[in-house]
């Protein structure tokens, strides 16, 4: 090997081109760890979106649908008692929210990033 700077022996130079290396190597390792975080971070974000665009829909079917049975009851009301309608009313609202809250807890159960750096689906 050349030397690369007066009075250095091979020995010398083979530690500074090591040394250079070694920092460029570091640098390099931090720059491509911080891109994939990025690229990470905009997965997760675009899953999110993607869920809660799907959500939204299936909201709006179910309430739609309720709708629906509210508007179909009230028109046809069979016969029924102002009292008898009234509870039924209550009861369809009870089941909407029934059929709601499945969707909603698993919405609430959100990815994060647990200690051992994995992304993780944590339950409350």
């Amino acid at each position: 090997m050349v030397c690369l700077f007066k009075g250095a022996n091979a020995d010398d130079a083979d530690g500074l081109v090591y040394s250079v290396l070694r920092h460029w190597h570091v640098k390099e390792a931090v720059r491509l760890e911080e891109q994939l975080e990025r690229k990470r971070q905009a997965a997760i974000s675009e899953a999110r979106t993607d869920i809660a665009e799907k959500r939204a829909q299936e909201r709006e079917k179910l309430q739609a649908a309720f709708e629906q049975e509210l508007l179909e009851l009230v028109e046809n009301p069979m016969g029924l008692s102002l009292q008898e309608l009234s509870a039924e009313k209550e009861s369809l609202k009870d089941r909407q929210k029934v059929k709601e809250s499945p969707e909603d807890r698993l919405n609430s159960h959100r990815p994060t990033k647990c200690q051992s750096g994995w992304l993780c689906v944590c339950t409350l």
